[in-house]
C-alpha cells in the first residue's frame, strides 16, 4: 500500500500526474491537501499525520 500527498498549490507536479501515479502503483491512496504546495508535510503536517495514520490503521 502506498499514500501519495499532493498539494494543490503545488506548481512543480500537476493533479494528473498524481492522479496517473496513484493508478501505476497497486492500493495506493491519494490526499489532496487545500491550499498547500510541494512541500505538503510543512504546509499541512496535521492534515499528513491524521491521513497516515488513518491510512495505517485501515490498511
Amino acid at each position: 500500500p502506498t499514500l501519495i500527498f499532493w498539494g494543490d498549490r503545488d506548481e512543480a507536479v500537476s493533479l494528473e500526474q498524481m492522479k496517473r501515479l496513484e493508478e501505476r502503483i497497486p492500493d495506493a491512496g491519494l490526499v489532496v491537501l487545500e491550499g498547500a504546495g510541494h512541500y505538503g508535510h510543512l504546509d499541512d503536517p496535521d492534515t499528513v499525520i491524521a491521513a497516515t495514520r488513518y491510512f495505517l490503521e485501515h490498511t
